[in-house]
C-alpha cells in the first residue's frame, strides 16, 4: 500500500474521456492523478465504442439548444487537427439517412433545414466554421443505388451526410497519455498500485 498521495485533481478512469480531461488540465499549474483498474489506457468503455465521430448532420440530431449539441458541432474542425497532432487514424466515410416514406422525408427535411440555418457568427450556438462542414444533400433512388448498389429495396432515397468520420478510440487515447506536458503534470495509478481490492 502506498503512503499518502496528494494531487490537485483526481480523474477516475483512463478512457478517452479521462485522458482528454487530463490533457486539458495539463495546460494549467495543477498536479493530476488518473486512476484506473487496468495497467493501460482505454481498456474499458473506450474499447466498445462504435468508432463513429459525432459530427456533421449526425451532431444535429441532438436536441437543439443543448450544450451537447453545441459542443459536438463546434468539435467538427478540431478532429482533423487533433488527428494530425497525435497521429491517430481519422477517415471520412460519409453517411446515408435512408428515406422509406413521407414521414422519414419530413423528419430529415427538418434536420437538413437546421443544418443550413447554422450561423457563421463565432458566438452562435450552432457556429460551424466556413470550410469545415460539407453541405448535406438529398439523393434520389437512382443516385442512392450508384452509391450503395445493395441498399434495401424499401429505400426511396436518402439524406447524404458527407461529414461523418470514423476513428479508433483506443488509438486516440494512447497518444493523449504520451503527450510531454501531460506526462510532466500527471501520474497514472492503477488499483493494484494503490493497494485496492475489487469493489473498493
Amino acid at each position: 500500500m502506498l503512503g499518502s498521495l496528494i494531487f490537485d485533481v483526481a480523474i477516475i478512469g483512463s478512457g478517452i474521456a479521462g485522458v482528454s480531461v487530463a490533457r486539458e488540465l495539463s495546460q494549467y499549474n495543477v498536479s493530476i492523478a488518473v486512476i484506473d483498474r487496468h495497467s493501460d489506457v482505454g481498456l474499458e468503455s473506450t474499447t466498445t465504442n462504435h468508432n463513429l465521430v459525432c459530427q456533421g448532420g449526425d451532431s444535429l440530431t441532438f436536441r437543439p439548444g443543448t450544450l451537447h449539441a453545441e459542443l459536438n458541432i463546434k468539435s467538427i474542425p478540431l478532429w482533423p487537427k487533433l488527428a494530425d497532432e497525435l497521429g491517430f487514424p481519422l477517415r471520412r466515410i460519409g453517411g446515408l439517412w435512408l428515406i422509406r416514406d413521407k414521414a422519414d422525408f419530413r423528419r430529415y427535411l427538418r434536420l437538413y433545414s437546421r443544418a443550413f440555418k447554422s450561423s457563421l457568427e463565432p458566438n452562435a450556438p450552432y457556429y460551424i466554421p466556413e470550410g469545415s462542414f460539407q453541405p448535406l444533400e438529398f439523393v434520389d433512388r437512382k443516385r442512392l443505388l450508384d452509391m450503395e448498389p445493395y441498399i434495401t429495396p424499401s429505400a426511396l432515397g436518402a439524406l447524404h451526410d458527407p461529414n461523418l468520420c470514423i476513428t479508433d478510440p483506443v488509438k486516440v487515447a494512447k497518444p493523449l497519455r504520451r503527450m510531454p506536458g501531460l506526462m510532466a503534470s500527471s501520474s497514472y495509478l492503477t488499483r493494484r498500485s494503490l493497494g485496492l481490492r475489487g469493489g473498493e
